[in-house]
Parts: C-alpha cells; structure tokens; sequence
C-alpha cells in the first residue's frame, strides 16, 4: 500500500483565536479607526450580522482565502485554500502574523485576552485513506482480521502538554477519511492539529500582545514537529 508521510499533506486551512471574555465591541469605532488599516488583506464589503452575543462583523478578502471573525467573546483568524490549485501559505508565516494581528485588535479594543488556540486542516490524496490509517497506526499482528478490508478508521490524540515552556496546552491530533467534492467514496486523508491553552484559566489569565506572539511562534514549531512524529517519511 502506498505510504503517506507529512511532506504528502497540503495545508488546507490555518485559524488563530483570541479568546476576550466580558469584551463589549465596540463596532462603529472599530470600523471607524482600525479596520481601514487592514483594507490591503481584508478587500472586499463587510459583514455585519446579528448573534447571540450581540453583533459579529465578518471580514473577508476578494480571493475568499483569508477571513476574519470579530465579537464581543472572540476574534477569529482564517486562512483558507479555496482550490487546489490556489496557492498555499507556509504555517509558520500564517502564525507569525497571527500573534501581531490578534495583539492589534485587542489592544486596540482593550480587550483582555483569556485564552488562545490555533487550527490546522492538512489533507494528502490516497486511494484508501481508512485502511492506510489503520495500517498505519495499529499493531502488526492486528493486520489480518481485525484491521483488514478496513472501510472507516479514525485517530484521535488529546495531550495536555507545556508549549515552549511558559504555556499548559491542550493538543489534539485528528486523523481521518474525507471525500474530495464530486466523489462518492473517501480519497482524502485529513488530518487536523488543534492547540488551545486551558479553558478553565480563562478567567484569570491576560494574555498580553508579546505573550500572543509568542504562544503562536511555539505553537507552529510544535504543531510541525508533531505532524512530523506521526507522518514521517518512510525508511
């Protein structure tokens, strides 16, 4: 069966998070005073709907691939490979100008910063992602009977571990099938890093903008080595 190994995997997706408990956004002079600073990235109308937590203004570029999400709870980052053909962002720059990005608003809102995450989405072409999972993840002596024919397999691993030493993480690895649009049957491995500090810290943490940074440096470092751990090349 052919192998996979992570230099098989195209970026498909990048989200930073800023997560801003208690913020009130303060839309008209956001719209007013910082967003015309960001008009080269986020080119095209925006958006403002109604939600639950108030309103949510939606920016997005003319290309579709790059989106931005603001609330009174949180700010979203996305980068998005709209096609295959599109061209494709290194992780390690999506992040670098995340951690700034995120610092920006929230010091520009006086938002207090109580907890941050990051979201990758890569996918590889394989004729029979399940089995090629299941191969690839489960104990030899299990290849015949139990993980043979394999039509649906799925990974999930959850870690809570340091990030560069100054950040306790939740980590979570998804390694799954998916189907390419306009076909039938699973051609696509998927595989999804999330990293996130702690829930339950989020009332008293303050993330300040060096801190952001640097949480999205370590984290791409990280999220790299660990998708090098579970992909490697083969011997």
């Amino acid at each position: 069966m052919r192998q996979l190994s992570h230099s098989d995997l195209a970026l498909a997706s990048c989200q930073a998070s800023a997560y801003t408990p208690g913020h009130q956004f303060a839309v008209a002079r956001f719209m007013r005073e910082l967003l015309p600073a960001w008009s080269g990235r986020f080119d095209a109308e925006p958006l403002i709907v109604p939600a639950a937590e108030g309103v949510r203004v939606a920016l997005l570029s003319r290309s579709t691939m790059w989106r931005c999400e603001i609330s009174g709870p949180r700010i979203d980052l996305y980068w998005v490979r709209t096609e295959p053909a599109a061209p494709e962002i290194a992780m390690a720059d999506f992040f670098a100008a995340a951690g700034p990005f995120l610092g920006e608003f929230c010091s520009f809102a006086g938002a207090r910063v109580g907890r941050l995450a990051g979201i990758t989405r890569r996918v590889g072409q394989h004729e029979s992602p399940s089995l090629f999972l299941a191969r690839h993840f489960g104990r030899a002596e299990l290849q015949d009977g139990v993980l043979d024919a394999v039509q649906s397999f799925e990974l999930h691993v959850h870690k809570r571990v340091p990030l560069g030493g100054r950040f306790i993480t939740n980590t979570r690895l998804r390694s799954a099938a998916g189907v390419a649009v306009g076909i039938a049957v699973p051609t696509l491995l998927e595989v999804e890093q999330d990293f996130n500090t702690l829930a339950d810290e989020a009332a008293s943490r303050s993330f300040k903008p060096a801190e952001m940074a640097d949480f999205f440096t370590q984290l791409a470092t990280e999220m790299q080595r660990g998708l090098e751990q579970a992909y490697p090349r083969p011997r």
